[in-house]
């Protein structure tokens, strides 16, 4: 974790990112990477706000490294170095707070925690955010109309899933990154915070609060239960499965698929199909460039083909660009059928009941092969193959 300080008359350039959920330019740590979390320091204040580094380190001609800095979420309130420096006392940066910082594991938890503990949290900001059911219904319920099919998504998978990362919510808002979802997210929750008259240095601290990271070190958003509650009062979205656990997702629940029954389901069905088909697309190509077996670079006539099926996938799968291969037409289809599929290293495995006069017709030869396997896509190939092998065994 890093460490980021404010000079005084930064003190509102960091407010007002955080308002408008915008990134800003910071001197941080040479050493940092875009995704390092980070709290940020104001001499006047204290702890005031989480943040996360965007971008690779600049030098600039101060000989300053600098980055750009967003997802900017101010803190319930103002954490002083002296609470701090009593809670953490085997950290010795409180002692004399003079330039940025990066603090190990161990020491993050233990100011996590002095952090999530401070008192002033619950004069501030609990005791403000007491909502009924039917409060939070009737916000909702008057949002709804100018609420985007994007927005509607982000919530959805809220909802089913209880505690999200900004960057988990990007993936189910058909965003590639996080910055456009948490202007988009920060913007439905500024509208359900005007109807509630509730205000809040962050606009997501109306209908969740930060509980923790997941198991990348980002940090979560818990929806509230009082607006679980609403939702599934009003039927907006089909519930959690929570009797199936899926490792990859950090709250230990399986998204399921809206039913015709709920409400959003028509409104948001056309448009989450063609983002997420749209994002998987981008995140294949992005990774392969051009053909995966031939080296095709024409962009207009590849296919993004899944390896695991859309249909079989776990949530998490279906938009992972490493079950996904980027394919002429005739591979493309070839392989949709499982007529086609590639060994662990890469080569080319046929199906028997692919004749093999008619091979060359179709453009494919045994001295074929993927042009590099990474090993998360190992049991994605290695379930394809299985598949192929059924159909083989049904022929005969």
């Amino acid at each position: 974790m890093r460490i980021l300080m404010s000079a005084k008359d930064e003190k509102h350039s960091v407010l007002r990112a955080a308002k408008r959920h915008a990134s800003i330019s910071w001197q941080v740590p040479k050493d940092s990477r875009p995704g390092d979390q980070a709290l940020v320091f104001l001499p006047e204040d204290g702890f005031s706000a989480r943040c996360m580094i965007e971008t690779t380190p600049r030098r600039n001609k101060n000989g300053h490294y600098v980055a750009r800095v967003g997802n900017i979420e101010l803190l319930p309130a103002p954490v002083p170095l002296s609470y701090l420096r009593k809670q953490v006392a085997e950290w010795g940066w409180p002692k004399k707070p003079l330039h940025y910082t990066s603090i190990d594991e161990a020491i993050a938890n233990r100011v996590e925690k002095a952090l999530r503990n401070y008192p002033g949290n619950i004069a501030r900001s609990i005791s403000k955010k007491r909502f009924t059911v039917a409060q939070i219904m009737d916000a909702l319920e008057s949002v709804e109309p100018i609420l985007t099919p994007y927005q509607l998504m982000m919530l959805e998978a809220h909802y089913q899933y209880r505690k999200l990362s900004m960057g988990r919510l990007a993936e189910y808002g058909g965003y590639d990154n996080y910055g456009a979802a948490n202007l988009q997210y920060g913007k439905m929750c500024s509208r359900i915070a005007k109807e509630l008259g509730f205000r809040s240095r962050s606009k997501t601290f109306t209908i969740a609060s930060v509980c923790g990271k997941d198991s990348d070190g980002h940090f979560q958003w818990e929806l509230d239960d009082v607006v679980v509650k609403a939702l599934k009062s009003l039927r907006w979205f089909a519930p959690a499965a929570e009797e199936c656990i899926v490792k990859d997702n950090p709250a230990g629940q399986k998204c399921t698929e809206s039913a015709s029954q709920y409400r959003m389901t028509e409104k948001m069905a056309e448009v989450k199909q063609r983002v997420h088909a749209d994002l998987f697309r981008k995140r294949v190509k992005d990774l392969w460039r051009s053909c995966s077996v031939t080296g095709c670079e024409i962009e207009s006539v590849m296919n993004a083909s899944h390896i695991v099926p859309w249909k079989d996938g776990k949530s998490k799968q279906r938009l992972d660009q490493y079950n996904g291969l980027w394919l002429i037409p005739n591979l493309d289809r070839l392989f949709d059928r499982h007529l086609i599929s590639f060994q662990e290293d890469g080569s080319l495995l046929v199906s028997r009941k692919l004749p093999e006069k008619e091979w060359a017709k179709l453009g494919i030869n045994k001295g074929q092969k993927l042009r590099f396997v990474k090993p998360e896509m190992l049991p994605y190939l290695k379930k394809h193959r299985a598949t192929l092998r059924k159909g083989e065994k049904s022929r005969s």
